[in-house]
């Protein structure tokens, strides 16, 4: 049985596509703003910079710290290299405590400083639960926020099984919701729900990809010559509004691509949150050529329709004919409400079909309604 929007594969397959480096598309690409910073911290948030390197992605600055000399130095590509915390750990890592992350970080604070500069936007990309993430995480994200710059830290939260590091995780997220603008969350137990039963070398990359995708789908519309832009002003108003954030990357193709492309989004496979009531929502969208102004509209107004009633929908928009005939969205709800932080289960994906056949619209229709997302 496939189900919408949560079919392993298929959602792989969209990421590695939005990652891929359209060389057409960047030709006239040049970065408004020279200064969106990526920092990778410990070798969650490595892996994470390593795969953004990997893509291309014009317009970011890329930097790894950890305090892991061999995997900073041996699997890590970025544009700048930092090793934290010598005096404490010698090279070899915090052994999964994060007093010795933080540390680590305060030691070395004036090479982070010099490293970050002042850019406009930082996105802060770790793993939570061990040492150098959770403990030098927070540090970096305040260093960024005391320079001006929006802070946006994209974490992976452990298994709920592994006590002690979800303890050590919860402790280090109320860390950097104290210096961020908005912390997107992926959880790893999703991870597994979604993607266990795949080769373990491609389900333990899905975090870093669907990050890693996020980011660029962002980047490209804050630097491109779009149809429609975000700009920086746009992001710093959206992420003001703080709290959790979900990440919502959807595909849609055929007659009813709007309301398919939606629900893949809203049925994240890396986290579980309700829209209903969210602060607001930053979304990218690109599409084939043939897509029409009324389902942009039709989208733009069905996420806006779920937000509390101050609540803001900020959008781009942009042509890709190798797109063809679909519609993707790349999507941060910002402000959302997640059981999954609570450790509360919460039924979301349980609409399943053997194929996409004539009766496909009526489906997609009625799993929509059900999720509240029409009226």
């Amino acid at each position: 049985m496939r189900r919408i929007g949560t079919d392993p594969m298929s959602y792989i397959e969209m990421l590695n596509s939005i990652l891929e480096t359209d060389r057409k598309y960047y030709e006239s690409y040049a970065p408004k703003y020279k200064q969106i910073t990526v920092v990778g911290v410990g070798g969650a948030g490595c892996n994470i910079v390593t795969r953004l390197m990997r893509a291309g992605v014009p317009g970011i600055h890329c930097i790894a710290i950890n305090t892991d000399r061999a995997h900073l130095e041996n699997k890590t590509e970025a544009h700048e290299k930092i090793l934290i915390g010598e005096k404490y750990t010698d090279g070899l890592g915090t052994g999964g405590d994060p007093v010795r992350g933080r540390m680590s970080a305060e030691e070395d604070i004036d090479k982070i400083t010099r490293a970050l500069g002042k850019p406009e936007l930082v996105f802060v990309a770790a793993g939570l639960g061990g040492g150098t993430g959770t403990g030098a995480g927070p540090v970096i994200a305040k260093v960024a926020k005391e320079r001006g710059s929006i802070v946006l830290p994209v974490v992976v939260m452990p298994l709920s099984v592994e006590k002690r590091r979800v303890k050590i995780a919860e402790k280090g997220l109320n860390e950097f919701l104290k210096y961020a603008d908005t912390v997107a969350i992926i959880r790893n137990d999703k991870l597994l729900a979604k993607f266990g039963h795949l080769p373990a070398s491609k389900a333990l990359e899905m975090d870093s990809l669907a990050i890693a995708a996020m980011i660029k789908g962002f980047t490209e519309f804050l630097n491109a010559n779009s149809r429609v832009n975000i700009d920086m002003m746009d992001v710093r108003r959206a992420l003001s509004k703080g709290g959790v954030s979900a990440i919502c990357i959807g595909e849609g193709s055929g007659r009813n691509r709007v309301e398919e492309a939606l629900y893949r989004a809203f049925s994240n496979p890396l986290i579980d949150f309700e829209i209903n009531g969210a602060k607001a929502a930053l979304v990218s969208i690109k599409a084939g050529l043939d897509v029409s102004l009324n389902e942009i509209f039709s989208l733009i107004s069905t996420i806006s329709e779920h937000l509390e009633d101050n609540g803001e929908v900020k959008w781009g928009f942009d042509s890709d004919e190798s797109l063809e005939s679909k519609i993707r969205v790349v999507m941060l709800i910002i402000g959302v409400k997640s059981p999954d932080l609570k450790g509360i289960p919460f039924e979301r994906d349980k609409y399943a079909i053997s194929s996409f056949d004539s009766d496909r619209d009526k489906i997609i229709h009625d799993a929509l309604e059900s999720l509240g997302m029409l009226k």
